[in-house]
């Protein structure tokens, strides 16, 4: 498998912020989705411009979004955007020799630094450096204000330093300018879903669980941690019918 197939290979990321809670994860940097969902096809054009690449930005959908970006560079078509997403694909996988290289082309190419930020801010997010990144992530938001891929690694940056509620803002303003960016809804419900969480506020985990299983209903994972709070909050039935129809007889774990 070459290395351009490892970033858009349908592996998880798995990266974790800060801590489980019932061995599912409270907030997570977005990743390559699981490899459960292979058999779902990717549109790839023929010919791909820069808006065949934020369409499934805006969605939070990498799958699409990397292999977009993979295909457009093996045409050799001179998109920066395209360069851009790689990086950004490369920082997420935590592959530091594509994404150095990338990164080392996107700021010979870029007029304007943008790319090249945000996925510098991801690679120091993992590296457990999210100072650093919110204040390049801040610098960046200052001159694209209503930029959701911006908006939504600030969110990371604020939760992996403690600040959950600047969090919960953030990922909210995300929603704002891109009303179906499943990652941010995601990272809602796991703020609202803590230990502890009462029940108007598993409510609210369910619902947005909801919404990002309409945008990306082919992600398991969404359906297995929207029938974990189903079950959390008491709707058993609805857990197993979500386990039966949507995760193939999983169960999920009693408590």
């Amino acid at each position: 498998m070459t290395r351009l197939q490892k970033l858009v290979s349908v592996l998880s990321l798995g990266l974790c912020l800060s801590g489980t809670a019932d061995g599912v994860p409270l907030l997570e940097l977005p990743s390559i989705p699981a490899r459960e969902e292979a058999e779902v096809p990717l549109e790839i054009p023929a010919t791909i411009e820069a808006a065949a690449l934020n369409e499934p930005l805006q969605r939070g959908h990498w799958t699409v979004a990397c292999a977009r970006a993979t295909a457009a560079l093996a045409q050799a078509q001179p998109l920066v955007e395209a360069l851009g997403v790689f990086a950004l694909c490369a920082a997420l996988q935590d592959d530091t020799e594509a994404f150095g290289r990338a990164l080392q082309r996107l700021r010979e190419a870029e007029t304007s630094p943008y790319y090249a930020v945000l996925a510098q801010s991801i690679a120091d997010l993992h590296a457990k450096g999210h100072a650093r990144a919110l204040s390049a992530l801040r610098r960046l938001s200052e001159t694209h204000p209503e930029d959701g891929l911006t908006r939504y690694f600030i969110g990371e940056g604020e939760y992996a330093g403690g600040d959950g509620e600047a969090a919960r803002q953030s990922f909210t303003a995300v929603l704002k300018v891109w009303p179906k960016h499943a990652p941010a809804m995601v990272a809602l419900s796991r703020l609202d879903a803590t230990d502890g969480a009462s029940d108007a506020a598993l409510q609210r985990a369910i619902g947005q669980m909801e919404n990002a299983t309409q945008v990306e209903p082919a992600n398991r994972a969404y359906w297995r941690w929207l029938a974990a709070l189903c079950e959390r909050a008491g709707q058993t039935s609805r857990a197993q019918a979500i386990a039966l129809q949507r995760l193939q007889g999983w169960q999920p774990a009693r408590h």
